[in-house]
């Protein structure tokens, strides 16, 4: 069974693959969870080449694993829509992420109060590859970590 959740800044949608959907009390409570830990991954692009460039170039998909409260793991990451255009921050079981995602980085611990819905929040919609892309999402969500761990700092 697999669940996937998109959301997006207030909107939360669900696409259930293989499975029976999720009710919006479940979809709710789960975006609710707060994270206890986030770790930084990659992968190779799936396009022709995006071993090589991987390995080569450190040209990559990015995307975090959060550790939930109540001991679940989620991967987030920002997929482009159609044609590169309309794409949005997703968050999927980590149970379905394929064995070509390795962490890149140590885990961090996460203080009480950020959920996942902050998460996919921080990853932002809008997919752009130049200026909102999966790096940028990863990125950004970990900036929020730290800014919700240690305060602003000016």
């Amino acid at each position: 069974m697999r669940h996937t959740l998109i959301g997006f800044i207030g909107i939360c949608m669900i696409v259930t693959v293989f499975s029976k959907d999720l009710t919006i009390g479940q979809l709710r409570k789960t975006l609710g969870h707060d994270v206890v830990s986030v770790q930084h991954h990659t992968r190779p692009l799936n396009i022709p080449g995006g071993k090589w460039l991987d390995k080569n170039l450190g040209i990559h998909h990015s995307g975090n694993v959060f550790k939930t409260a109540s001991g679940d793991t989620w991967l987030s990451h920002k997929v482009p829509g159609k044609l590169g255009k309309g794409g949005n921050t997703v968050i999927t079981s980590a149970q379905h992420m394929s064995s070509n995602w390795k962490a890149s980085g140590r885990e961090h611990k996460v203080k009480p109060g950020f959920t996942l819905s902050d998460a996919i929040k921080a990853g932002g919609k809008n997919y752009n590859v130049f200026k909102s892309n999966c790096n940028d999402a990863s990125c950004n969500q970990l900036f929020q970590i730290n800014k919700h761990n240690f305060g602003s700092r000016g």
